[in-house]
């Protein structure tokens, strides 16, 4: 199974972001898919294939990590690669303890590391697989405004991904609660 570990996000969150891709794409200046309210989420390691036998150890390594709850907050929206070559609509997420937890998440899963130099917190809100103008689609991404929302992050999540025709499809397989 095609595993990660993610933090989920607040639906009234979720809702927001959802609702701004939806009026972007609808603008018609990319051809591309925008995320699924219900696969909005913050990747913290792409595990790629896991076998069903090494499921308890991948969880158990999890729980080990002795995560504590922290506060997020959204951030700026952006986008990967850069303004000629949009691929990826994102929205960053900010806190102090992300380079902790990336750093955590690299020494337990050695056998499972980051293919990015440098962790980048953000939920894609879309992709790009093409643009109809790429003047007026910048000016659009600039415009977007997302109310800051701060929140806490009491658990993270192992979470399956199926690759379908109509998009990937994630599956919560187990919720990790983090301490006091």
């Amino acid at each position: 199974m095609r595993m990660f570990i993610a933090i989920d996000l607040p639906e009234h969150l979720k809702a927001e972001i959802f609702k701004k891709a939806e009026n972007l794409y609808g603008k018609k200046l990319f051809y591309g898919n925008i995320t699924e309210k219900n696969n909005l989420h913050l990747t913290l390691r792409f595990l790629g294939e896991v076998s069903s036998d090494k499921m308890d150890e991948v969880i158990r390594k999890i729980q080990e990590l002795k995560l504590k709850k922290f506060s997020c907050s959204t951030g700026k929206i952006g986008f990967f690669d850069d303004e000629n070559h949009i691929r990826v609509i994102w929205i960053e997420l900010v806190s102090d303890e992300f380079n902790k937890i990336d750093a955590e998440i690299s020494k337990a899963f050695t056998e499972f590391q980051s293919d990015h130099e440098k962790f980048t917190p953000h939920m894609t809100m879309a992709r790009v697989k093409s643009v109809t103008n790429r003047k007026e689609f910048v000016e659009e991404l600039k415009k977007i405004r997302l109310r800051k929302a701060d929140f806490e992050v009491s658990e993270i999540c192992l979470m399956k991904s199926e690759l379908t025709r109509g998009g990937p499809k994630y599956k919560t397989i187990e919720k990790i609660a983090l301490s006091d």
